[in-house]
């Protein structure tokens, strides 16, 4: 019997890296970035209060 594993989606936000752009990154990559380069990086989701969802839910409308 086989069993069927789900895998589960780490929620991506929305940040800004100054000098670099907007980038998607999960909140632990966005922290393994600040330790790595300082404090150069700002989640846009949390300042303008955009649920991380709000993203998967057009991405799937344009994939139709």
């Amino acid at each position: 019997m086989t069993k069927i594993i789900k895998k589960k989606r780490k929620l991506h936000f929305l940040y800004h890296i100054e000098d670099v752009g907007f980038k998607m990154l999960t909140e632990s990559e966005a922290e393994k970035y600040k330790v790595d380069n300082g404090d150069v990086i700002w989640n846009v989701h949390k300042s303008i209060d955009i649920e991380p969802e709000w993203f998967l839910r057009h991405e799937t409308k344009e994939q139709k």
